[in-house]
């Protein structure tokens, strides 16, 4: 079992890229690098926080802990009461002669994209309720067309009227 990052060189090229892979990620993420049992290295964002810290066993459950029990890349929305924001995380096995040795893997914020997609159903909320109420306005002022084509029929026939009793 690698009990150091520097005794795989896989895990030592993910390790010295940490730093720079998380300024392509656009939001706030956690990323660790795992052996079989334990994190080797452990990096917490700014609000994903995941209280783990170098050494600490892999959680039973977790992404890290399925990806080196399965072999597979492991993909899992958690939800925001887990690590008080909402998170999708990402592991990856780190294979070496084709036996899993560890794992890397990202927690991501998906703050962001809850706040927009929040946004989005408002949205889509007050336009249906705006909707709603344009279509009650269409019917009403159509009401009012008909009762005032229905009062313009009524003076017609009552001028026609008047007329028709004046001749005589």
């Amino acid at each position: 079992m690698i009990n150091d990052i520097s005794e795989n060189r896989i895990m030592t090229s993910f390790n010295n890229i940490i730093p720079f892979l998380k300024l392509f990620i656009e939001d706030d993420a956690a990323i660790s690098i795992a052996n079989t049992e334990r994190f080797l290295k452990f990096y917490d964002g700014q609000t994903v926080k995941l209280n783990k810290k170098d050494g600490d066993p892999l959680p039973v459950g977790s992404v890290a802990y399925m990806t080196v029990t399965s072999g597979k890349t492991i993909s899992s929305i958690i939800p925001k009461e887990v690590f008080g924001v909402p998170t999708k995380a990402i592991g990856i096995p780190i294979k070496e002669n084709g036996k899993v040795v560890g794992a890397l893997s990202v927690a991501k914020s998906l703050e962001k994209q809850t706040t927009v997609l929040n946004l989005s159903k408002d949205l889509y909320d007050s336009l249906s309720q705006i909707s709603s109420g344009i279509n009650e306005i269409s019917s009403n002022i159509q009401s009012i067309v008909q009762s005032n084509s229905t009062m313009q029929q009524d003076v017609e026939q009552t001028k026609k009227k008047q007329k028709t009793q004046m001749k005589s």
